[in-house]
């Protein structure tokens, strides 16, 4: 049952036995279980069992105390001494929202005004969502239905206006890893954006309503500001600015510093109790109900230290293969004779690189521009090739990266601390392990359930690629996506018409140098019966760009 955004604070005690009746919002301990009053005072409901680090004041002990630490920041990346002054260091906490525990954090709308009303702005937080089911929001909502909303979903992201409208966008969300997101409005045009990538850029259909009503995080409320479901996820670095801060892609700071423009700024780990501290100085102070601190779970890692100064590490999903020996090659010319192979072991990327990857890289300044706009990318249209600009029907952030060259493609690869892989590695992983199959997936064939390909049109009939691992069917057994199908993969050799002379040990054949090299997998313009084997190959020249041309890095 929801309680009323209203209810009384945690420290109001328990029922009063001689009143009978469970007072509304009450928050108390009963044995080691802490426990809530219903709206109605009919009962009460577990908030959370608290085991033996036992309940006192309405909480449980293991999430009371002091977060501060004494002197220098602890470095989130669990490495303190080398930490050297990194601008993405955290005290190592952040809020655990879960159903149903009715845990939410409400902010004292004391000092600058939070209304983001008919003014620029940016809301941004941090969150983290674990299940398919799981979201978290930032909001201000109050009758007569006014304020405004951003929320983090599975495969998406939702800004709302209340009382004009929702403007959703999808987003390549990885459960069990945290994203940032983000909301401007620079007085004329908002924008939406993801992990630093600008997703969507639109005028809303009105103005941000005046509301009357405190900000929360944690829960789900109706016009009238009541509990409609609780929040599931874990959220960190919550900031909101009177300006709008970004214009294109940024890369994102792990945690947040008040300036001029920060109208409110919680670290959420920073405070005592039940309590969280504004860091911009205003006053916007949090208290919280029900809701905890969970430990550091190294997601700062990734952006502390020189290896990962731009966000990187973590961005590409790396597949363990214990390597072993196998018997590479195919039926076709230039894949013969058939070689035994030994792979040492190694790791490949679960996808092709994505759009979102490739362009993280481009925000860091740390990739040429691809052939996405100079009108240099080798297009298919209508059955034809041509050259032109890519469609944006190929650039949504969950899609290959595909229109740059192999020289571009190596680049992100060492951004990112790999490599493209080696020609045997890259059959090797197709194979499931070196298996002696097909396909990706076994012998059976092809069809739109297992790859993306040309079947009723280009794409399946979509005429354009498909998100990474949106066929399940065709996956490796080690969880390899669109191995068949989708875009052309890039390898690290050099091409040879044959197999003759062919290293054996799992190295990228590269003598002699060659201005064209192999590619792999086939794409979402290839027919059922060209280009989509494991074995399959052909000669691509290191300079093209072409719509149906992406990859996978190694290390």
């Amino acid at each position: 049952d929801a309680a009323p955004a209203d209810a009384a604070p945690a420290d109001m005690g328990p029922p009063d036995p001689d009143a009978g009746a469970c007072r509304p919002g009450a928050v108390f301990c009963v044995d080691d279980d802490v426990r809530r009053c219903r709206p109605d005072g009919t009962g009460d409901d577990l908030v959370e069992a608290c085991g033996d680090a036992g309940c006192a004041d309405g909480r449980c002990a293991s999430v009371c105390g002091d977060r501060a630490v004494a002197g220098d920041e602890t470095c989130d990346d669990g490495n303190d001494d080398a930490c050297d002054g990194c601008d993405a260091c955290q005290r190592r906490a952040h809020v655990v929202l879960e159903r149903p525990r009715h845990n939410y954090v409400e902010f004292d709308d004391a000092g600058a005004p939070l209304t983001l009303a008919d003014t620029p702005f940016t809301v941004e937080f941090w969150a983290r969502l674990d299940v398919a089911d799981g979201r978290v929001d930032v909001d201000r909502r109050g009758p007569p239905n006014r304020g405004w909303r951003l929320a983090a979903e599975p495969g998406r992201m939702v800004a709302t206006l209340f009382g004009v409208a929702d403007t959703v966008v999808p987003v390549p969300t990885r459960l069990g890893h945290w994203h940032h997101y983000a909301w401007t409005w620079d007085g004329e045009q908002a924008a939406l954006f993801f992990d630093g990538l600008e997703t969507r850029r639109f005028r809303p259909a009105g103005p941000v309503g005046a509301v009357d009503a405190p900000v929360r995080l944690g829960a789900i409320r109706d016009a009238d500001g009541f509990v409609e479901r609780d929040d599931h996820g874990l959220i960190d670095e919550v900031r909101l600015s009177r300006v709008a801060r970004y214009d294109g892609d940024f890369v994102p700071r792990r945690r947040f510093a008040p300036d001029a423009d920060t109208l409110a700024l919680w670290h959420l780990d920073e405070g005592e109790g039940e309590h969280t501290a504004d860091a911009s100085g205003h006053g916007h102070d949090g208290r919280f109900l029900a809701a905890r601190w969970g430990d550091d779970d190294a997601f700062g890692g990734r952006f502390c230290g020189p290896a990962c100064a731009d966000g990187q590490c973590g961005l590409v999903d790396f597949v363990p293969l214990d390597g072993g020996a196998f018997t590479m090659g195919g039926p076709e010319a230039d894949a013969m004779p058939a070689h035994d192979v030994e792979v040492p072991p190694f790791e490949i990327g679960r996808t092709e690189v994505t759009m979102a990857q490739l362009r993280a890289c481009l925000a860091a300044g740390r990739c040429e521009a691809p052939h996405w706009e100079d009108g240099t990318c080798d297009l298919f249209v209508d059955g034809a090739r041509g050259l032109g600009r890519l469609p944006d029907t190929l650039r949504g952030l969950a899609q290959p990266a595909v229109c740059l060259t192999r020289a571009q493609a190596t680049a992100f690869a060492a951004w990112v601390g790999a490599r493209l892989p080696s020609e045997s590695e890259w059959e090797y992983a197709a194979r499931g392990g070196g298996r002696d199959v097909i396909y990706p997936w076994g012998d059976q064939g092809v069809n739109c359930q297992r790859a993306v390909m040309f079947n009723n049109g280009a794409g399946c009939g979509a005429g354009r690629t498909a998100p990474a691992c949106s066929l399940p069917a065709g996956h490796t057994p080690q969880g390899l996506c669109d191995m068949s199908g989708n875009a052309r993969e890039m390898v690290a050799d050099t091409w040879h018409a044959s197999y003759e002379g062919a290293p054996d040990d799992g190295s990228p054949w590269l003598a002699p140098p060659a201005g064209i090299y192999p590619t792999r997998g086939g794409a979402w313009n290839n027919g059922q019966n060209v280009r989509l084997t494991v074995y399959n190959r052909g000669p691509t020249p290191n300079d093209l760009a072409a719509d149906y041309l992406g990859f996978r890095v190694a290390r």
